[in-house]
């Protein structure tokens, strides 16, 4: 379910719209091997409550921009007139898992200690910190 919140608030006189129509994106065979990365957009609406374009600082996968493409808002009435709105939400996007995807997020123990090369082995009784008396 995405977040939604308005950029700016409306008084007792005006209409904030309401969320009327939420396309879910067609992800056709990405339905494994994947992440779940929430992406904040930026949605610029028509007094009809239409989507004119979006904004995002990260990259939006196709079905992501085709569904949010077909959402609808109720209208945004300021002083009794429709006005054009933004809308700010927060949509989950799939990316997929390939190798050096991987490479890059899992990490063992154990290949870190590749990195670690002892210049001298460990005493019996050493201490990392000095004995108090």
């Amino acid at each position: 379910m995405p977040l939604i919140g308005l950029r700016s608030l409306a008084g007792d006189k005006n209409q904030l719209p309401q969320l009327q129509a939420n396309v879910e994106p067609d992800w056709g065979s990405l339905t494994s091997n994947y992440v779940i990365d929430a992406a904040e957009v930026e949605l610029k609406m028509l007094p009809s409550g239409e989507p004119f374009s979006l904004d995002s600082v990260v990259a939006l996968p196709g079905p992501v921009v085709r569904a949010l493409s077909q959402w609808r808002f109720s209208k945004y009435r300021k002083d009794g007139a429709d006005v054009p709105f933004t809308m700010i939400v927060k949509v989950p996007v799939r990316r997929p898992v390939n190798g050096d995807y991987e490479s890059l997020q899992v990490h063992s123990f154990k290949s870190l200690t590749t990195f670690i090369t002892p210049r001298r082995k460990a005493c019996s009784g050493s201490r990392l910190f000095p004995a108090h008396s």
